[in-house]
């Protein structure tokens, strides 16, 4: 029997109860067994072959910093007050419930009151300007583990990250002017697929240019070699179709002997599986933790039978037989299967195989609800993304929207420690099942935005998560869950049905989270720097960079039309990408040439593993940088304004590619297609034939290459036309001026329109220095120009036939059009009572007049490079030696 304190008045006191912090793991405390508290797993649980160790959650709030929360709540109470505040706290009697409870609303409150003392940080922040604040601006040759591993900072996230305002959009009562920005693919068959606003297609085939219909005519031209190239390697989307109408294999029974004879030997198996887990290789593949090793190796023990009796020539044993025990889980039979795809067959999957993955993919039945079924897919997606990739996610479309159906079904949303609690023997260590599912919200992510689909996984605990709780043990995990966090809220801004997204906003705040939590960008176009970035690292670039070249081309696509920033920072944005899938192919190729120099020494179909992974970072980023890039280009090629003589008025600017700000200063078109164009050739016309090798057996080079050459063939051309044009231009002003005795121009300016003509330089975009501008040499009265109703538009845009067949409306040449209506009066902004308002008045009348002229002079420029460029494209388009037509690449 207990007997209570008892006090001098008579009254019993409570003893105080010990709350010792517990150390040891669940089990050995549930077992009174000795912990030695090792993390992952302790001694005593690595013994009894257990996976991992849970350990109790220690909370960090005691009394006193609970205090410090409730002043920095409440800063205007005075020091009375905090103390009450202080003995009002829960007291150690309080159950655990009710503590946590408080601690709970303590932390809202804190949050709350950090989230408004942002107040809007990165829209009062001018994103035009290329004034980087001090904390933003890093050493380019600092070590990026010295700058990005800052997670548990407090303010680290803030300035970025808490700032929900920007992923409210504008004017939310109004329809989202994106629900109506799609294309709709339809092809002869009658297959229909419908791409959103944020697909790479849509932004090539709805650009107001024309530039997808010159492409288009391109594009059909190459078809046959294209064809001709799958056929020879047996590469087609129809075989999954196909199966149906094969006859059955007379050699073999049942599909299960034919894939036994297509597997490598037993031991080699085990020794594929071992590889795929060597730690070694952890950054070459990005599922591997998504598997639990020992359960995986267990399983092969257990299912996949050797035949002992009939061995092979090297002693080794064939595998007789698959098990798939009671109920038919075929599914971790599979996933060893796709472990050897990916680490033995690479591209050279045999056929056997893909009806396999095919039988399980499309089963219905409610009793394949397996952990490994959801292991399976990731891998196929996985094998498709690397090893059968095309330009976007189209081929993975219907394996994530079953994957994930399959999570959500199976509660992975849920607090998995929960659900899954004492399961591990079955299911592998939690941390596996962990990191599977952020896989699929990751690759949910990426096909939706890629496709241009709302997300399937719309509403999940990750979207209520700050960014700090994202935490795990491996920081390039979290970064991963940060940028899907981004990603996610600004997905769900675009294919929000109300409102129009934020895109400056959304620009600036994708910049900051890539200066806060990736190494500076220039370790990432430098392929020697780039042997300090994780492959992690690479994809979160990857996929930043692809959203911002969205977000811009969105923006554009809305204003129809692209203003002198936002092309800039589009091309600055594509030149970046392109140099970094330049870095990431060399880096790629140097690590296969290190670790599996066998597969570069024979003639094969196959792709090397880490140049299959550099296809992964390219996918998507790759084809959209350049249709933008090319777009753009072409858009501006193809529009003519006052002063602007593209190959006689420019002046070379030195690009920075080590910087994500572009700043000021501009990239003059011409010099940007250089750069791109050397960029290009590396891909097309690489110096090592083995990496020229390794790219032809590639599904995605090819395609992405034939890309580059079409979109590369139509800027030629224009350029070619656009040139011819200018110089036949400036030739007959020049002509009208040396005619003119009574010219208003001084012989200084004469002298350099004649330098201008003659030189032969690419120079600055703008206007240079003491170049004669069309509007004065429009006061030359001997010059004829049309100025009736019919010639001279006012006020409205320019039509002129881009093509044959199609009228195609472009847009006013004039930058900028003055309003030359002329007031009377003392209100007059010109009013003076000397006279000068009506010399004013002149003036603005001589203003007007040359501003019809020179509307009328860009008008026939137009109409003549028009006429020229439709000549020699049709010209183009008769040439049947296709080789020849596209550089003899094909």
């Amino acid at each position: 029997m207990t007997i209570p304190n008892v006090v001098a008045n008579g009254t019993v006191k409570k003893v105080k109860r010990r709350r010792k912090p517990i150390k040891s793991c669940t089990f050995c405390r549930q077992r009174k067994l000795k912990c030695d508290q090792r993390k992952p797993v302790c001694s005593s649980c690595k013994s009894r072959n257990l996976y991992d160790c849970t350990y109790p959650a220690i909370s960090s709030f005691t009394p006193e910093k609970i205090a410090n929360c409730i002043e920095i709540i409440n800063p205007s109470n005075n020091a009375d007050e905090n103390n009450n505040n202080i003995s009002s706290l829960p007291s150690s009697s309080m159950n655990t419930n009710e503590l946590l409870s408080k601690v709970q609303f303590l932390e809202q409150q804190i949050f709350e009151m950090k989230h408004n003392s942002i107040d809007n940080q990165i829209l009062k922040t001018d994103v035009s300007s290329p004034v980087m604040p001090n904390e933003q601006i890093r050493n380019e040759n600092q070590s990026p583990n010295l700058t990005i591993n800052n997670n548990n900072d407090s303010t680290h996230n803030i300035n970025y990250s808490n700032n929900e305002n920007i992923f409210q959009n504008f004017d939310q009562h109004l329809p989202n002017p994106l629900n109506d920005y799609y294309f709709l693919q339809c092809k002869t068959s009658g297959r229909r697929i419908v791409y959103g606003p944020t697909s790479m297609r849509t932004s090539l085939h709805k650009h107001w240019s024309g530039f997808a219909h010159k492409f288009n005519q391109l594009w059909v031209k190459i078809k046959f070699e294209r064809n001709k190239w799958k056929k020879s390697r047996n590469i087609s989307n129809l075989n999954e179709l196909k199966y149906i109408e094969q006859q059955n294999d007379t050699q073999f029974s049942s599909l299960l002997e034919r894939l036994c004879h297509d597997l490598p030997p037993y031991n080699k198996c085990l020794e594929i599986i071992k590889n795929f887990f060597d730690p070694s290789y952890d950054h070459l593949r990005l599922v591997n933790s998504t598997l639990d090793r020992y359960k995986v190796v267990n399983d092969f023990y257990t299912y996949f039978v050797p035949d002992s009796e009939n061995l092979l020539p090297n002693g080794d044993k064939p595998i007789k037989n698959l098990l798939a025990g009671s109920k038919k889980n075929y599914y971790k039979v599979a996933v060893i299967i796709q472990i050897i795809t990916l680490q033995y067959f690479y591209q050279s999957c045999p056929e056997s195989i893909d009806i396999f993955s095919l039988y399980l993919l499309g089963q219905v039945s409610p009793k394949v609800f397996f952990i490994e079924r959801l292991q399976f897919m990731l891998l196929r997606c996985y094998y498709l993304k690397t090893y059968v990739s095309d330009c976007d996610s189209s081929n993975a479309i219907n394996i994530i929207s079953n994957m994930v159906s399959t999570a959500i079904t199976m509660g992975l949303d849920r607090d998995i420690n929960t659900i899954y609690k004492d399961q591990e023997h079955v299911l592998g260590n939690l941390k596996s099942i962990h990191n599977l599912w952020k896989m699929i919200v990751f690759l949910d992510l990426e096909c939706s935005f890629q496709v241009g689909k709302p997300l399937l996984l719309h509403e999940i605990d990750l979207d209520y998560l700050d960014y700090n709780d994202i935490l795990c043990e491996d920081p390039h995990s979290t970064r991963i869950m940060r940028m899907t966090k981004m990603g996610r809220q600004i997905l769900k801004c675009l294919n929000s049905k109300k409102g129009t997204p934020k895109f400056q906003a959304l620009v600036e705040h994708i910049i900051n989270f890539m200066e806060k939590e990736l190494p500076p960008i220039s370790f990432f176009v430098n392929a020697e720097k780039l042997a300090e970035v994780s492959f992690s690292d690479m994809r979160v670039a990857s996929f930043c960079l692809e959203l911002i070249l969205c977000l811009n081309s969105l923006n554009s696509a809305l204003k129809k039309s692209v203003n002198i920033e936002l092309r800039d920072k589009a091309i600055h944005m594509s030149l970046i990408a392109f140099h970094m899938l330049e870095a990431v192919t060399n880096r790629c190729f140097q690590l296969d040439k290190e670790r599996f120099s066998e597969m570069l020494t024979h003639v094969s179909w196959n792709l090397t593993p880490y140049f299959s992974q550099a296809i992964w970072f390219a996918t998507g980023l790759l084809p959209r940088a350049s249709t933008i890039f090319c777009s753009i280009l072409y858009y501006r090629l193809t529009v003519f304004t006052n002063n602007d003589f593209l190959f006689y008025n420019q002046k070379h600017t030195t690009w920075n590619p080590n910087t994500l700000r572009i700043g000021n200063t501009g990239i003059p078109v011409l010099d940007a297609f250089d750069i791109y164009s050397k960029l290009i050739d590396k891909w097309l016309y690489p110096n090592n034939p083995l990496k020229k090798q390794i790219m032809d057996n590639s599904y995605f080079f090819m395609v992405t290459n034939t890309l580059q050459l079409t979109f590369r063939k139509v800027l030629i051309k224009c350029m070619e036309y656009r040139k011819i044009t200018e110089v036949t231009w400036i030739s007959q002003l020049n002509n009208s001026i040396q005619s003119n005795p009574d010219t208003c121009l001084n012989d200084s300016k004469t002298k350099n329109l004649q330098e201008m003509l003659d030189e032969n330089l690419i120079k600055n975009e703008s206007t240079a220095k003491g170049v004669c501008p069309i509007s004065m040499i429009m006061n030359s009265q001997q010059i004829q120009m049309k100025t009736d109703e019919n010639n001279c538009p006012k006020n409205q845009e320019f039509y002129g036939s881009i093509d044959n067949h199609t009228d195609f409306p472009k847009k006013d040449p004039r930058r900028i059009r003055n309003d030359f209506t002329t007031y009377s009066g003392p209100v007059s902004p010109n009013y003076s009572d000397d006279g000068k308002s009506i010399t004013k008045n002149i003036e603005n009348e001589s203003k007007k007049l040359i501003d019809e002229k020179e509307s009328a002079m860009l008008q026939q420029i137009t109409d003549e490079f028009w006429s020229n460029y439709n000549t020699g494209w049709e010209e183009l388009l008769k040439q049947t030696d296709v080789h020849e037509l596209f550089d003899h690449y094909l």
